[in-house]
């Protein structure tokens, strides 16, 4: 009996709460999907709020200015990797940290391929994915038509096609046999380019906004600087090469970041994850 009391207790205990919980109305569920939504679209929206602002103030603010900025950049530029490097060499021993050293500055401080490698590599891994997945689960989409893939796909060839001719075309080098077409061609202005002054290095008489470089180890006309990216100095002869390697980049850059919102945007409405 007393069993059968406790099990007609229980049940009428359920019953009340089943009447208690309201079954959730359409209106709700469409509420609790576009909060959902904006949840994760301010997500992505403070992350690249982030990454800009770290990127400011790391590379590009005053800091002169802000002495707290320029603490910060010691410390990231400086001392820590001082104090990685003591890490290492009490770890491995000195001629592991020597050797490392070497390596580090053969890639980023010598001319040589491998930051152009490494470029193929990433430009060249994210247009596979984007070819091989993309295609196949994004377009066409709720919020995307078919023309994304190929015009996506048409400036991402515009890209390679800038990095080949600024990274492969002779940038101006100057040497002892043209070195006087170069100095008519840029007449010195008595300020910042003064006539009669040798390259210490090639031996003869600077042009005017010329540059000896010190990583391809030769004179440039109308150097601007030497870029890892292309392993080549920007120059004469590739600066509109160059640029456009910039702009397409950033072209590519901001495409495939709405691209991509809209995207997963399409395929969390039509799978409807939120639900």
């Amino acid at each position: 009996f007393s069993s059968k009391l406790k099990f007609q207790t229980q049940h009428r205990t359920l019953s009340v709460e089943k009447k208690k919980k309201k079954p959730k109305t359409h209106k709700s569920k469409q509420k609790e999907k576009k909060i959902a939504k904006m949840q994760f679209f301010f997500s992505l929206a403070i992350f690249a709020i982030i990454f800009v602002v770290c990127s400011y103030v790391l590379f590009y603010a005053d800091s002169r200015r802000y002495p707290w900025i320029r603490s910060l950049q010691v410390f990231l530029f400086d001392t820590f990797p001082d104090m990685l490097r003591k890490t290492i060499r009490k770890i491995f021993g000195e001629t592991v940290a020597v050797n490392i050293e070497k390596a580090l500055l053969y890639v980023f401080c010598q001319s040589n391929p491998f930051i152009q490698v490494f470029y193929v590599m990433l430009a060249g891994g994210g247009f596979y994915i984007y070819w091989t997945v993309g295609f196949k689960l994004f377009f066409p989409g709720l919020y995307l038509s078919t023309i994304h893939i190929y015009t996506g796909t048409a400036i991402m060839m515009i890209c390679y096609a800038s990095f080949l001719l600024a990274s492969f075309t002779d940038p101006g080098t100057i040497t002892s046999s043209n070195y006087k077409d170069y100095i008519r061609k840029y007449p010195y202005d008595g300020i910042i380019f003064e006539p009669k002054k040798e390259c210490t290095t090639c031996k003869f008489d600077k042009p005017a906004r010329s540059k000896h470089c010190s990583l391809c180890k030769r004179c440039i006309g109308k150097m601007d600087h030497h870029c890892i990216w292309i392993n080549n100095c920007v120059g004469e002869r590739n600066y509109r090469w160059f640029v456009m390697f910039l702009g397409t980049h950033s072209v590519i850059c901001s495409y495939g970041a709405i691209v991509g919102v809209l995207a997963f945007a399409g395929y969390i409405d039509e799978n409807r994850i939120w639900e």
